[in-house]
């Protein structure tokens, strides 16, 4: 899936997707038989992804949860997004 993306972008987990929180969070794409486990930082992005919050709104939240560049917090969330949107996971 090949979506555009700004940091005014909202997304939401695609309905094909189980998942499970804990002390881990795992991702299950059940259309294509794929499993996935967050790190902490995939978490919180993955939390995020509700439909209301703004990619904005993602990076400040990451930046507010660990001392990284602007630059970096953008790199990284982009890419993590991006990497979502091309495996269906979310929309």
């Amino acid at each position: 899936m090949s979506k555009e993306i700004t940091s005014k972008t909202k997304l939401k987990k695609s309905p094909d997707v189980a998942e499970k929180t804990g002390k881990e969070t795992l991702i299950f794409d059940v259309v294509a038989g794929r499993l996935y486990e967050l790190n902490e930082t995939g978490r919180i992005l993955w939390s995020l992804c509700d439909g209301k919050h703004a990619i904005d709104d993602m990076m400040k939240t990451i930046r507010e949860q660990y001392d990284v560049s602007d630059s970096k917090v953008k790199e990284e969330v982009f890419s993590f997004l991006k990497k979502m949107l091309e495996a269906g996971l979310i929309r």
